[in-house]
């Protein structure tokens, strides 16, 4: 799932469209797709909650709308895993906590792998089970316990920082 939410404006596809994409690896060179394709995409659209939106163009739907299309156009090719850059980027506070309580039961219910790339400590170490943190000394893997520490995180980002808690959600601040 890419961090952009834009596709090429003047190509009106619809959010139907998109989801569609994903299945194209399923369908082989040359051949379009079916109405099972066309369910099959309904139906993640469904789980995803943007079947209403099928019918709509892509390029009117929000930030969060864009992400969950672009989450459903993933999901249609019935994938293992995930791999998403920045799904929140750009959400406000309703829509980012939104996408993400859809990525937790994506993999609860699916059994998916998620792999994300995000700035956004706030909202990834509330939902994470494992962190990898980049930084000068190389990568560094752990549980969220271990790796979302203020002195770790001041040694990675080289400013002060505080960790604590918020009616049970942790908070970097």
């Amino acid at each position: 799932v890419p961090q952009a939410q834009t596709l090429n404006e003047h190509f009106p596809l619809s959010a139907l469209d998109v989801v569609l994409m994903g299945r194209y690896r399923l369908l082989g060179v040359g051949r379009r797709p079916s109405r099972k394709d066309r369910a099959a995409c309904l139906e993640v659209m469904e789980q995803v909650g943007v079947q209403d939106l099928a019918g709509r163009p892509f390029r009117d739907l929000s930030g969060g709308q864009k992400q969950r299309v672009l989450v459903a156009r993933a999901l249609a090719s019935g994938p293992a895993a995930l791999v998403l850059d920045e799904p929140t980027s750009g959400m406000d506070v309703a829509a980012e906590q939104a996408t993400m309580e859809l990525l937790d039961r994506l993999h609860d219910q699916r059994g998916l792998l998620l792999l994300m790339v995000s700035h956004t400590l706030n909202v990834v170490v509330n939902h994470a089970q494992q962190v990898a943190i980049m930084g000068e000394s190389g990568l560094t893997l752990g549980s969220v316990d271990e790796m979302v520490k203020a002195e770790r995180l001041q040694e990675v980002y080289g400013t002060s920082l505080t960790v604590g808690s918020v009616n049970g959600k942790r908070v970097v601040l």
